[in-house]
């Protein structure tokens, strides 16, 4: 979990010396949902994850569509802190909602 944390992490700032993956990394930064992992928790974390990683680069995704979807989708996670990432960290910032 920690690893996957970090490398998600990680994947935003990679984008920020390397622009030309943006579409590459945010496709595999969706997957987190159904990746696999020890608990259904972890699972709720990685998205945490996700989502403020997308909100370091989100201006320059082109195809913002799946990202936004994703970004819906945990307004009805089960961690609180997931949904309130979505919704104030992520949906707020970027004056989506």
């Amino acid at each position: 979990m920690i690893t996957a944390g970090n490398t998600i992490r990680s994947a935003a700032r990679i984008e920020l010396y390397m622009p030309h993956l943006i579409g590459r990394i945010t496709r595999e930064i969706l997957k987190v949902e159904k990746a696999k992992y020890k608990t259904a928790e972890c699972v709720n974390v990685a998205c945490g994850r996700a989502i403020d990683a997308f909100s370091q680069f989100y201006e320059e995704i082109i195809d913002k569509g799946p990202v936004i979807e994703f970004i819906k989708r945990q307004l009805r996670n089960t961690r609180g802190p997931v949904r309130k990432r979505a919704e104030k960290i992520f949906l707020k910032k970027h004056k989506i909602i």
